[in-house]
């Protein structure tokens, strides 16, 4: 009996263990129409992690061409000017310069505020986590069309040789897809 009790103990520590559960929270106003031209500017980093904002950006870019969206990704969308980078919530002025410089409809832009591992746990590194934000602004509208809040953590630690946190990336950028899809397009 106490064998028993014991692998029953031990099974559902593993099944909790390897459990994810994203925490999502969206909102969105508008679509983006078919044959829409879309940019994506690289999320203002506000994490530790040196790439955070350019990393995610770029998946998110890499998805969407995938998906037959006609997007400029950052280094095409930053080059017109560099200054704008990063932009803030209440930044429609460089928004709409970046837009209409380069003939789009929306722009994506974001924050990536936890990227990485959190803390270590019997000496090796915990689980991989990713949080961020995201918005689509409607040049013609001058408005934010979508805002969506994502945070995700991987419970599972094993990774079979590839970084968990890439595989968590590639996770919660194909979610975050589905959402788009969803309520966007």
């Amino acid at each position: 009996m106490r064998k028993i009790l014991l692998v029953i103990i031990f099974a559902s520590f593993f099944a909790v263990s390897c459990a994810s559960a994203p925490y999502v929270r969206t909102k969105a106003i508008g679509k983006i129409q078919k044959g829409a031209r879309v940019g994506i500017l690289s999320f203002s980093n506000l994490t530790p992690y040196p790439n955070a904002g350019v990393v995610l950006s770029e998946a998110l870019t890499s998805l969407l061409y995938s998906r037959g969206i006609n997007v400029l990704g950052p280094a095409e969308t930053e080059k017109v000017f560099p200054e704008y980078r990063m932009v803030s919530l209440n930044d429609f002025y460089k928004l709409d310069m970046v837009g209409k410089k380069l003939k789009l409809d929306f722009i994506i832009f974001g924050y990536v505020e936890e990227y990485g591992y959190r803390g270590v746990v019997f000496g090796t590194r915990s689980a991989p986590v990713i949080s961020f934000s995201l918005y689509v602004y409607d040049i013609k509208k001058r408005e934010i069309i979508y805002t969506g809040f994502f945070n995700y953590e991987s419970q599972s630690l094993s990774s079979f040789g590839v970084d968990p946190l890439i595989t968590l990336l590639k996770e919660i950028t194909k979610w975050v897809t589905k959402d788009f899809w969803k309520k966007l397009l």
